[in-house]
């Protein structure tokens, strides 16, 4: 009976142990920049609004345009907490009783999701980027905007084939590159497997929020 127990509880070790370093691995894929408490802080929300714009490339493989929408479900799925209040009449009459009523105020999560959000790259106007904060998916090769931030040197690191490295990807926040207010966030790996792994990071973290 004791080697039973001694057998179960080296199961559940190994268990645990092989648990944490899958979780670890699902990370290590992946690299926030310039780190991760800085990419929760994006605002995705202002003025108790979605206002964030989804780019993706034109030319963008399908594994980008599943990213895409993985991350779209994610936004799509932010709430906000919406206090109702509701005014009845002040008093009424029953049976030669007068009785007072007292307002209610009725919390509601209410969606922020009120308009489409995603875009091309080649339909960006002047007033996106005056107006939104923008979520780019896709590397320089397949986005348009990526690759015009790249050769601006707005960057904290290329994304090339090396770097990150085949499979891997970058969450990038980046500030007001365009010196609108507005910043950017961009979902990109050395290849279409990396984007992938970056995307399903971020989809992660904004739920986690």
């Amino acid at each position: 009976m004791k080697k039973r127990y001694i057998l179960i509880g080296f199961s559940v070790i190994i268990l645990l142990i092989s648990t944490s370093i899958a979780e670890t691995e699902e990370r290590i894929n992946v690299q926030f920049l310039p780190d991760e408490s800085t990419v929760k802080r994006f605002k995705f929300i202002e003025n108790y609004s979605l206002n964030t714009l989804l780019v993706i490339g034109s030319k963008s493989p399908v594994q980008d345009v599943l990213s895409a929408c993985d991350i779209a479900s994610a936004l799509g799925s932010l709430t906000m907490p919406y206090v109702e209040t509701v005014y009845p009449e002040e008093s009424v009459e029953f049976a030669s009783i007068r009785i007072t009523l007292v307002k209610t105020e009725i919390t509601k999560e209410i969606s922020l999701l009120k308009k489409p959000i995603s875009r091309l790259d080649i339909e960006l106007t002047p007033g996106d980027f005056e107006n939104y904060n923008l979520l780019l998916v896709g590397g320089p090769k397949v986005n348009l905007l990526v690759h015009e931030l790249q050769e601006e040197g707005k960057l904290p690191f290329n994304i090339t084939a090396e770097r990150p490295g085949p499979g891997k990807g970058y969450v990038m926040s980046i500030v007001d590159p365009y010196g609108t207010g507005k910043d950017i966030l961009i979902v990109a790996g050395s290849d279409r497997e990396g984007t992938r792994e970056a995307s399903l990071a971020l989809f992660d973290l904004i739920l986690e929020n």
